[in-house]
């Protein structure tokens, strides 16, 4: 079967799961609502749906892939180019908290944004993304970095259960229920960290924190700051974050078209009502230029960064991550390096990019063991922390 029959027979077969075209459409659009669906499908919020499209697609040997929340702006990184079908599970959307407030289950199609402003009326929170406009499905599914990781662990250590009522989707097609106690606590295992490759989850339930209101926000250092000074502060930070994981960092170097020198800044976190935490004192104290670093909820914090990210709409973007021992030198090289790579850059174009040196102290590993089910999927090991993990981002537009 020919690649346009089995997309095309898969759409027939999953057809009623979207709502039908006015009946006085014309043949055109007709057919361009078919075209369209042929490089979308967008279910509706059922997990037996999903499972329907799954065992079909699998069943037809078509080629199929999975957006969730969608953010990643690296193309390729969340579609499939035209030749499969897309599932879109935008419509997954459910929120939904337990009595005790202890869990809240979050369905794929959200990000964290919709997880912070639904949690904040509760005076909770989620060990969650540190912006909000990251997609929930793909940050769990990867383990997920958070500014309560120190606390707390990976954000995928704090998942109570990856189904419920609206259960795991196998490649099968079969509707099951993952959990650390159960038949299938291999699969919870897998998921922690494993990525997309085992399971299609619509449901994750979300152990809460009972943080309605963190310290949290932006400094934006002086220009008098040299680049040997900030570092020596995050290597400061480095050595005694363990100290306290109630608090995180992620320092950024930024260096963009126009500019003659880096710029410095940092993201500062704190879970507590503490306006001058001691971990947070080596950033406290270097000369700034502003700082919206304030009590509030997670929820606020996200409209102030999301506002912000929204500038690179448009923009060609990439990542690398470079994962270090906390050394001194180190953070000298990279931080180095980076500068005279963005120089070399073609003056032809709008570029932004950023280093971000973000120390991660053995209690976020520790933490992430503790988690029920037993150790860390990620096989992380506390006595060699802490670390440093640097990451490179970049963002492009040409003339």
């Amino acid at each position: 079967m020919t690649l346009l029959a089995q997309l095309s027979l898969a759409v027939v077969l999953l057809a009623f799961l979207f709502p039908p075209l006015q009946q006085d459409s014309p043949p055109q659009a007709s057919m361009q609502h078919l075209l369209q669906r042929l490089s979308q499908c967008d279910f509706l919020s059922s997990g037996a749906g999903l499972s329907f499209a799954v065992s079909t697609l699998v069943r037809l040997d078509t080629l199929f892939a999975v957006v969730g929340g969608g953010h990643m702006p690296i193309p390729g990184a969340n579609n499939i180019n035209g030749s499969g079908v897309l599932i879109a599970c935008k419509r997954l959307n459910q929120l939904r908290i337990s009595p005790d407030l202890g869990t809240v289950h979050v369905g794929p199609g959200n990000r964290w944004v919709d997880v912070y402003r639904y949690l904040a009326p509760y005076n909770r929170s989620a060990v969650g993304g540190r912006v909000g406009h990251v997609g929930v499905p793909g940050y769990l599914l990867g383990g997920g970095v958070s500014f309560f990781g120190n606390e707390y662990g990976w954000a995928s250590a704090n998942v109570a259960s990856f189904t419920v009522s609206s259960p795991a989707v196998l490649a099968n097609g079969s509707i099951v229920t993952a959990t650390p106690t159960n038949e299938y606590s291999d699969l919870f295992w897998a998921l922690r960290g494993g990525g997309n490759s085992f399971a299609l989850v619509t449901d994750f339930g979300l152990r809460t924190v009972p943080s309605g209101k963190v310290y949290v926000g932006t400094t934006t250092f002086d220009a008098s700051v040299s680049g040997t000074q900030f570092l020596d502060k995050v290597y400061e930070y480095g050595l005694r974050a363990a100290d306290d994981p109630k608090a995180a960092v992620i320092p950024l170097v930024e260096f963009s078209s126009g500019s003659t020198t880096p710029s410095y800044s940092a993201y500062l976190f704190y879970n507590g009502e503490n306006a001058a935490p001691e971990p947070l004192e080596p950033f406290l104290s270097l000369p700034q230029t502003s700082r919206t670093f304030s009590y509030r909820t997670m929820y606020d914090w996200s409209l102030e960064t999301d506002t912000e990210l929204l500038l690179l709409t448009g923009f060609r973007q990439r990542f690398w991550v470079l994962p270090v021992g906390l050394n001194r030198t180190a953070l000298q090289i990279i931080h180095d390096t980076y500068i005279d790579s963005v120089r070399q850059f073609s003056s032809s174009g709008i570029y932004l990019t950023a280093l971000a040196v973000m120390p991660v102290p053995r209690t976020f590993f520790t933490a992430s063991q503790k988690a029920p089910g037993g150790g860390d999927p990620k096989a992380s090991t506390p006595h060699k922390s802490p670390t440093s993990g640097s990451k490179k981002a970049s963002a492009t537009r040409g003339h």
